[in-house]
């Protein structure tokens, strides 16, 4: 029962997270990846966008998944 529950909860977990989008060049989007960050749950994933990103960042206790949409040769932190 303690599986069924577990595998459950983890489904649930995975069908509700989000993507976050940081882009330095486009105000309708979060435009810095602590932001980003600071706005994410559990499960989350924060994409951002090419650029050079002028800050330090914190993770905190979250577990997500940070990654470039273009890769790590075009967005610099």
């Amino acid at each position: 029962m303690k599986k069924i529950l577990t595998v459950v909860f983890l489904w649930a977990a995975l069908l509700s997270a989000k993507t976050i989008i940081v882009d330095i060049n486009d105000n309708t989007n979060l435009s810095s990846i602590q932001a980003g960050i600071s706005s994410s749950l559990n499960g989350d994933t924060v994409l951002v966008k090419p650029g050079t990103y002028f800050e330090n960042i914190q993770f905190y206790t979250k577990r997500i998944c940070l990654t470039s949409s273009d890769g790590p040769e075009s967005t610099i932190i």
